[in-house]
């Protein structure tokens, strides 16, 4: 009789600790996937002020330009620069490389100003190289975080959320890239790609 009230005592209190660590391991899910939601989010937007500062193409070739693309750079650092510290692996190493070509794209902006303030061929030069090293360093991110053997981790909910979050602030380009995706000589910059990649990934 004491054997089994013992045995009663064992199970309760192994009910009790797979109840504690059940509650505990759902907890930690919800609580990575709010932050996981938070960092694609700001991926995203950074990604858009990239692609805003391109504004300074289009005929907008002057100082008010050259700032404009600065800012839009700037804010783009700004929503990244929070998640340098981030210890999850996936968004440390996201956070990392969407810095890195920022880092350059800064540089191409500043070098710009200074173009014209004081033309020569040596700003000039550094310029354009930074501009397309900066940029092609954000070409991969979409894929970073969708790639099958370590995608982020969100709900289905997220992903949706997501999804009409880049459907409403890239719906210009992404019906051009449907319309002339398969077309042999069309081009996109290289934060929609990114954009293009992370959505397709979201979808799956």
């Amino acid at each position: 009789m004491k054997k089994l009230k013992q045995y009663k005592y064992f199970i309760l209190i192994i009910i009790i600790l797979s109840s504690i660590l059940g509650g505990y391991f759902i907890y930690f899910d919800t609580q990575t996937k709010k932050i996981n939601g938070s960092f694609v989010f700001d991926t995203i937007r950074a990604l858009r002020e990239v692609y805003e500062s391109r504004g300074l193409e289009n005929n907008d070739i002057n100082f008010s330009g050259a700032y404009s693309m600065k800012q839009h750079i700037e804010n783009a650092e700004n929503l990244m620069t929070k998640w340098s510290n981030d210890k999850n692996a996936l968004r440390k190493k996201v956070t990392q490389d969407m810095l890195a070509g920022i880092a350059d794209l800064k540089i191409a902006s500043n070098t710009y100003i200074n173009i014209l303030d004081k033309p020569n061929e040596k700003n000039l030069a550094l310029f354009k190289i930074k501009l397309q090293e900066g940029r092609d360093k954000l070409l991969p991110i979409g894929l970073a975080l969708v790639l099958p053997e370590e995608r982020i981790k969100l709900s289905n909910s997220q992903k949706q959320k997501a999804i009409d979050y880049i459907d409403n602030i890239f719906e210009k380009e992404l019906k051009t890239f449907e319309e002339k995706g398969r077309d042999k000589d069309f081009s996109q910059p290289q934060e929609v790609w990114a954009i293009v990649m992370l959505r397709n990934g979201l979808s799956k």
